[in-house]
């Protein structure tokens, strides 16, 4: 690398000299030598780095979030850790337009839910589905899901669980048209 400065500052004293009469100040000559050097150097980082940059994005941030939730639950224990986590997974699919996968995740979290007597996971899954169905446009099945979801919310105890559910059943019935 110091080759090539080297090879750049012997030609520009080749050509550029206060000798051969093209520069009128001697200082002037090795200010140019030295800022023709600098910009080669500062290139050459420059290009280091982008290079770096593409090195190291290989997946986008999302599919790294995805991968490590997967990680995580394949680690976990069946307790509500893994609840959580399933619940996570879901959501992450759902926003990155992925219903089929997000349904599965909804779904296993419903049944590992029961399998442990949580009642706000249960109560999750549930408006999960019915939130995926409702994209789907299935608005009569989304609420019924919903509903179910209130049921099993009220078993939990969790009123943050349960307004949650209850908005988004409004919200249905409101995307329905159903004012009642």
């Amino acid at each position: 690398m110091f080759e090539v400065y080297h090879k750049t500052i012997s030609y520009l004293v080749s050509v550029i000299s206060p000798k051969k009469g093209n520069l009128t100040y001697p200082f002037a000559f090795y200010f140019y030598a030295v800022a023709i050097a600098l910009f080669y150097m500062k290139l050459t980082f420059l290009i280091l780095c982008c290079a770096a940059v593409l090195a190291c994005s290989g997946q986008e941030p999302w599919t790294l979030k995805k991968d490590s939730l997967e990680h995580l639950l394949s680690q976990e224990s069946v307790d509500s850790d893994k609840v959580w986590t399933m619940r996570d997974l879901g959501v992450v699919f759902l926003d990155h337009d992925e219903p089929d996968s997000a349904m599965n995740y909804a779904k296993k979290l419903g049944v590992l839910s029961d399998k442990i007597h949580l009642y706000s996971g249960v109560a999750l899954g549930l408006s999960m589905q019915a939130v995926i169905l409702a994209d789907a446009n299935k608005l009569d099945e989304g609420i019924a899901m919903d509903l179910a979801a209130i049921e099993a919310a009220k078993k939990s105890g969790r009123p943050k669980t349960m307004a949650n559910i209850f908005n988004n059943t409004a919200m249905l019935y409101n995307r329905k048209g159903d004012y009642t």
